[in-house]
């Protein structure tokens, strides 16, 4: 599992070294020696399914979101640890104001 993108559905093959990599922050962990190239087009391995597919980024259109094989929805926004950690944290917060914003609870009947 891609401790980067944390709902990543495909393998990418990387176009430097022909590896398989979860994404491109993986691939330059794993190897260390060379950088994760990009190209305009790019091999993907579907999770679900273990079917190959291409894609070509330069006519990229709302089709080329989904696997050719399972129609699993493979592009869209990465969710990381980072962004995982501000939602929770955002919805912690809203709570708790909520909370004490609240006319009905204890605080305000405190006053």
């Amino acid at each position: 599992m891609c401790k980067h993108v944390i709902n990543s559905q495909v393998y990418i093959q990387a176009p430097c070294c022909n590896k398989w990599v979860e994404c491109s922050e993986c691939h330059d962990e794993m190897f260390p020696d060379h950088q994760f190239k990009y190209e305009v087009s790019l091999r993907f391995t579907c999770k679900p399914c273990r079917k190959r597919f291409d894609r070509t980024f330069n006519m990229f259109s709302e089709a080329d979101k989904f696997c050719n094989f399972c129609g699993v929805k493979w592009y869209m926004p990465g969710v990381t640890p980072e962004s995982k950690m501000f939602d929770e944290s955002k919805a912690v917060l809203k709570e708790g104001l909520d909370s004490i914003l609240d006319p009905s609870t204890a605080y305000f009947n405190q006053l």
